[in-house]
């Protein structure tokens, strides 16, 4: 069917009149157009919101729907609020948990195993946020070295990041569930991961009108570094525009693992730069390991910069720093 294969999102708001849709096969559906983010298409149909890729459309209607996101959009209301799953989100750098059940899409995913039941948002606003603008990012993968981190999830991992970030004005994201870190829970695929991390990039777009638009860059720590590969796929595939990879003690490149998990394209990997962060004394990620990492990565990536610090296996407060900002800057990634 035509919307067999597309996430559900929870319900949006500012929709156009409905028009009739065709696919490339020729099949029709009358439904709303809502948003073009990258590739991705949001339509609604019944007052339910889905995502298709662009390509999935006949010419006609990718002709509409990209004229119709180049028109210009009504401005959404600036109230400096950010309401997710009804719970309003504090801003100054604390900690907001979100809580929601897992869509019929996600839990597809899930194979049926009724342990995992709901999605669970970290998220870390600077005091300056906006919810009506396009802000900076920063998405957390945690390290799941034992099952005592696995339970703890990624958002155990955000207060590393969280003070760094926010004060250089990033919005810090971490996304787990009720049985916390998706990524190689027992009993459940690959590819549930990916589907927990988008449903919480579809609750946050729906959520906050500047989202989509913002610039991602991911960040993991030692065994979050590696998983950071995966996110970045995840965030890319979904559509959004991920800029820069953080990785902090990261002994392994696993951006082969991670195009054939994820499919994410070529095209959007040459686009992000790739900061690797080494602790001159580090004996588990070795700054020799750290160079491999790197040495490894440039064929994939856009630039690509080696750092390192005076210590051992810990994450670096002023490499975060200096990526960030490396991150935000403008202009294209090719060379090294």
């Amino acid at each position: 069917m035509f919307l067999r294969s597309a996430v559900m999102l929870i319900l949006l708001t500012g929709l156009l009149s409905a028009r009739s849709f065709t696919d490339a096969s020729g099949k029709t559906i009358e439904a709303e157009f809502v948003s073009l983010s990258g590739e991705t298409v949001t339509i609604s149909r019944d007052g339910k919101p889905f995502t298709l890729p662009l390509a999935r459309f006949s010419k006609a209607d990718q002709d509409f729907i990209k004229e119709q996101s180049n028109a210009k959009p009504v401005a959404p209301v600036a109230t400096g609020k950010l309401m997710l799953a009804g719970k309003e989100l504090r801003k100054g750098g604390e900690l907001n948990v979100v809580e929601a059940p897992l869509t019929e899409e996600t839990l597809k995913k899930t194979r049926k195993n009724k342990e995992v039941k709901t999605i669970k948002l970290g998220v870390v606003l600077p005091a300056n946020f906006d919810p009506a603008a396009p802000q900076k990012v920063l998405w957390i993968s945690a390290a799941i070295n034992s099952d005592a981190e696995r339970t703890a999830g990624n958002i155990s991992a955000i207060n590393g990041y969280s003070g760094t970030a926010t004060a250089n004005g990033w919005v810090v994201v971490a996304v787990d569930t009720n049985l916390g870190n998706p990524r190689q829970q027992d009993h459940l695929p690959a590819d549930f991961d990916m589907a927990v991390q988008q449903q919480g990039v579809a609750m946050l777009s729906a959520a906050w009108p500047g989202f989509a638009k913002s610039k991602f860059a991911c960040a993991g720590f030692s065994g979050g570094s590696k998983s950071s590969f995966y996110r970045l796929g995840h965030l890319s595939t979904a559509g959004m525009d991920v800029v820069g990879l953080f990785l902090g003690g990261c002994n392994q490149n696993l951006t082969g693992g991670a195009k054939e998990e994820t499919k994410v394209r070529g095209g959007d990997l040459k686009k992000v730069k790739v900061f690797v962060s080494s602790g001159k004394t580090d004996d588990i990620a070795t700054v020799q390991d750290c160079e491999s990492v790197a040495a490894g990565v440039e064929k994939d990536f856009g630039k690509v910069r080696l750092e390192v610090f005076e210590g051992g296996h810990s994450l670096s407060q002023e490499h975060l720093k200096a990526a960030l900002g490396w991150f935000a800057e403008a202009g294209d990634t090719k060379g090294k």
